[in-house]
């Protein structure tokens, strides 16, 4: 028995499949291949060859288990999203944010009177929310719950995040309090709001058509999303100082607990001052996260993750 679950196990894992379509396939693979082991022992073979006689004739394990995963009655899709999914929809929706407007700074683009700005800042975690929700989900009224779960949370969020951002913020330009009804920003509430509530109505009444007819390729494990994720701001923290960023340049130097006068850099590493080696770790983790995913296509197929 215990081989059959490895050999399942093996077929159904690292191939993106949705927990509760894990389960139920688990079961049927488990079905199928008992009753071909029960063939071969009717054949006069014992229990142990008659396993291992099931098991070669079931056929090749990634083609099978891809497959599988193609003609899923479900689309690869969830019922409704855990604690664990909703925290990865806002993870997902918080990057996408803080990226935009610390891009948005970066390059002095940020207008805090221009409503385009508010626009722009508002719908891009709010699209990736909508998007990631709609290609995860196949009930239409779980897909509404979650959607607006997932906003309400973003939003506390991002206020909790801009509070201690700006707070770091004050603390090095100048020695004014943060002010709340500042912090507040009626006009990203107002835009937030209204994109929000729009997305909600294309979820109610287009999604339907739409979502439900496109397969979801892949379930990723929150550990990978987060190394992905860092990785990529790490590289982006690290090509940007200390050209850009005030804030991050003071950071550097709290850390050193010295002035930054002089800053060597190339793809690798980063020298400060003629002393200090800082690696690219955000370009290390991502090497690290490249080699397990090609690992994982040498070993699963290129067709696992789609």
């Amino acid at each position: 028995m215990d081989r059959l679950n490895d050999f399942i196990n093996d077929l159904l894992s690292e191939r993106g499949i949705t927990k509760d379509d894990k389960e139920d396939l688990r079961i049927e693979l488990l079905d199928h291949i008992m009753l071909l082991k029960q063939e071969y022992i009717e054949e006069g073979y014992d229990e142990k060859e008659a396993i291992k006689l099931a098991l070669k004739n079931f056929g090749d394990i990634n083609e099978i288990g891809n497959g599988i995963k193609r003609t899923l009655p479900s689309r690869n899709k969830y019922n409704n999203f855990s604690k664990l999914e909703i925290l990865k929809t806002v993870l997902f929706m918080l990057v996408g944010y803080f990226i935009t407007f610390f891009y948005m700074v970066s390059i002095g683009e940020m207008n805090f009177e221009s409503f385009l700005n508010y626009i722009i800042l508002s719908s891009i975690p709010i699209i990736i929310g909508f998007v990631y929700i709609n290609l995860k989900l196949t009930i239409k009224i779980k897909r509404v719950k979650n959607l607006l779960i997932s906003l309400t949370v973003f939003f506390l969020c991002e206020k909790v995040l801009m509070l201690l951002i700006y707070g770091v913020g004050y603390g090095v330009y100048s020695n004014r309090a943060v002010n709340f009804i500042d912090l507040l920003d009626f006009k990203f509430i107002v835009t937030f709001l209204i994109i929000g509530l729009i997305s909600i109505v294309l979820t109610n009444f287009i999604s339907d058509k739409v979502a439900s007819k496109i397969r979801n390729p892949y379930n990723a494990k929150i550990t990978s999303n987060l190394l992905w994720i860092l990785s990529v701001a790490l590289m982006l923290l690290y090509y940007l100082f200390p050209n850009r960023w005030y804030l991050l340049y003071r950071f550097v130097e709290s850390i050193i607990n010295n002035e930054v006068v002089y800053v060597s850099k190339n793809i690798l590493f980063l020298t400060i001052n003629h002393e200090i080696a800082l690696p690219n770790i955000g370009l290390i983790i991502f090497i690290i996260m490249g080699v397990k995913l090609l690992k994982q296509i040498n070993k699963k197929g290129i067709e696992s993750l789609f």
